[in-house]
């Protein structure tokens, strides 16, 4: 009767290895393999080399929507207390750059796809001056950038297709919108 008696794997390169020899169940007593003197010179072992699993990422049914603006960021606002005042917003600010992500797919990799910076944030120096304002009346600043809506396809060797879900990404042009609230 003949079982297994070893199986070795072994990762090199990338690649793994998987060995399993198949000898006597007696195997310190019996010739191995086939050859005359026992060694084993001419054994066979069967051997299964598979290749590094490599992925790939994609970004894929992207929309682009210029000069928007992105109302669930407010930078700042300024208020009136009583009837007839203006205000004026002029200030230096950062702002945040967001990049959905999904699958495993880097934040770098998909700016590199969108030709975005994949930085956190954008400096925006701007200057905003309000109407006559009522009491109680806010005069509020937004910033506007190109909002990106896409999907992140992920496939590679012995992987299926997979797509994420919907994803955004919103990058701040330099500048702001102004309302009164």
């Amino acid at each position: 009767m003949k079982k297994p008696f070893q199986i070795a794997v072994a990762i090199a390169g990338g690649l793994i290895l998987a060995a399993t020899a198949v000898g006597p169940a007696n195997a310190a007593n019996q010739k191995v393999g086939n050859s005359p003197d026992g060694s084993g010179a001419n054994s066979r072992v069967a051997t299964n080399a598979v290749g590094p699993v490599v992925t790939y990422y994609d970004v894929v049914n992207q929309t682009t929507t210029p000069n928007y603006i992105n109302y669930s960021n407010r930078l700042t606002y300024c208020m009136a207390v009583t009837a007839g005042q203006t205000c004026q917003i002029s200030q230096t600010f950062s702002v945040t750059r967001t990049i959905g992500v999904d699958l495993g797919y880097s934040r770098e990799g998909v700016a590199a796809e969108l030709s975005i910076s994949s930085a956190a944030t954008a400096s925006v120096s701007v200057t905003c001056t309000s109407p006559v304002l009522g009491a109680g009346q806010r005069f509020e600043a937004y910033p506007i950038g190109t909002r990106y809506s896409y999907q992140i396809k992920k496939w590679g060797t012995m992987q299926p297709v997979t797509y994420s879900g919907w994803l955004t990404a919103f990058n701040p042009n330099g500048g702001i919108a102004c309302r009164v609230s």
